[in-house]
């Protein structure tokens, strides 16, 4: 649907509320049916809404679209994604990731839709590049496709079993690949803001550089310093990065973003963080959640250091 929520390493776009206001009790009956996942009745409301002039609007198409994309009528998906492309809609990056169409990415039909995105896209940001984004958007793709799947093996076989021993290999060469994409990149474009390629291509620099050794880390550390004071990246994943060199050079995290396997209790715990009661302070000032819910998120009852 129209709003998303952003999530860490992996880009998931999801359904929520439209971001529009809405007073309208049909709209909120569509929502709630959505979530109920009855989207045939959630896609015939927005069609009702469609039909008063004042609400046929790009947001409302576009639920409209992903109703009907969920409920397996492709046609009627791209007929009113097609009229908010029409209308004006323009977030490239939420349209190329909402889960919600991600059945519709098969169809012929699909690039024709991007690119009429892509063109209402280029109209409001035209320094975006999209060669350059759409190839840092593939580099995104491969970053995770091998990293979802290894986490996948590992929950059912462990660490030690041949089968992550395999997507582990597979996860170090699409890494290597994808490092000396991303160095040429910089090295002739520099740091890429999201105005110039995104927010997938933003983010599938950042990955790449995370996701590298401490040389290549440190190495680049400087220019995403300045870039995360330019806000070509966000200061979250600059936060992120610090606390991974931190961690491998020995020394305490200061966010509190990196854990470690405890093999003997067979639990994940957090690497050790500097002034530990304050960490939630720091963690507020370059925007990440408090440490307690990104605690749960890893199955770590986290309790405050007083």
């Amino acid at each position: 649907m129209q709003t998303y929520t952003f999530l860490t390493v992996l880009l998931l776009f999801g359904f929520t509320a439209n971001s529009q206001e809405n007073n309208d009790t049909s709209y909120e009956q569509a929502i709630q049916f959505y979530h109920d996942k009855k989207y045939d009745s959630a896609a015939i409301i927005f069609e009702k809404i469609l039909l008063n002039e004042s609400m046929n609007n790009a947001s409302n198409n576009y639920d409209a679209g992903c109703s009907w994309a969920q409920a397996g009528n492709a046609n009627k998906a791209f007929y009113y994604l097609t009229n908010a492309a029409h209308k004006g809609y323009s977030n490239l990056s939420h349209i190329k990731m909402d889960k919600d169409l991600l059945l519709l990415h098969s169809d012929a039909r699909w690039q024709g839709l991007v690119e009429l995105i892509t063109a209402n896209y280029l109209k409001k940001n035209p320094s975006y590049n999209v060669q350059v984004a759409n190839q840092l958007e593939e580099v995104f793709h491969r970053e995770n496709k091998y990293r979802v799947i290894l986490d996948s093996v590992v929950k059912a076989n462990g660490w030690e079993s041949s089968q992550a021993k395999i997507f582990s290999d597979s996860v170090r060469y699409t890494d290597s690949i994808n490092l000396k994409i991303v160095q040429q990149i910089i090295e002739e474009h520099g740091w890429l803001g999201v105005e110039t390629v995104g927010t997938i291509g933003n983010v599938a620099l950042f990955m790449v550089i995370q996701h590298s050794g401490i040389e290549i880390q440190k190495r680049y550390f400087p220019l995403m310093e300045k870039a995360a004071k330019e806000n070509k990246l966000e200061k979250s994943h600059l936060a992120l990065l610090e606390d991974r060199i931190r961690m491998k050079e020995g020394k305490k995290q200061i966010y509190g973003s990196q854990l470690k396997w405890n093999e003997k209790k067979k639990i994940n715990e957090f690497y050790p963080i500097e002034d530990e009661k304050n960490v939630n302070i720091r963690r507020q000032e370059v925007g990440l959640e408090p440490i307690e819910s990104y605690a749960k998120k890893f199955g770590i009852n986290y309790e405050s250091k007083k």
